[in-house]
């Protein structure tokens, strides 16, 4: 990640086989212009191949996310290879259409992720 991207989020980054559950947020994550989208809980959950995935089990998020940027979750910008049980949002996910970054020319806002591929 560049040196002027910030991570937002409880965890910067979930990977590899990384496990997180029971757990319960409730905060408010507005990333600056720099930020490329962000979630409550991390700014990527991302397992590092199909047979090694994150798991995120009971896992509530509350509050609201708020961007600027492209990608936007309530619990994060994006999930690759990841898998939920039980999970669930109960934040506010908004875009606020004041970018400054050209990087991208659209928003991509979920409940649970501005983007997710593989996951279950």
């Amino acid at each position: 990640m560049p040196a002027n991207r910030v991570y937002g989020g409880l965890f910067g980054s979930l990977s590899g086989q990384a496990v997180v559950r029971n757990l319960e947020i409730e905060g408010e994550n507005v990333p600056d212009y720099n930020a490329f989208g962000s979630g409550l809980l991390c700014y990527q959950a991302n397992g590092s191949t199909p047979q090694l995935r994150v798991k995120l089990e009971n896992i509530t998020v509350r509050g609201k996310v708020i961007t600027s940027s492209a990608y936007v979750g309530g619990f994060a910008r994006f999930m690759v290879r990841t898998d939920l049980t039980n999970c669930h949002n109960y934040a506010t996910v908004s875009y606020s259409g004041l970018s400054t970054n050209t990087e991208h020319n659209s928003a991509r806002l979920g409940g649970l992720a501005g983007q997710i591929f593989e996951a279950t």
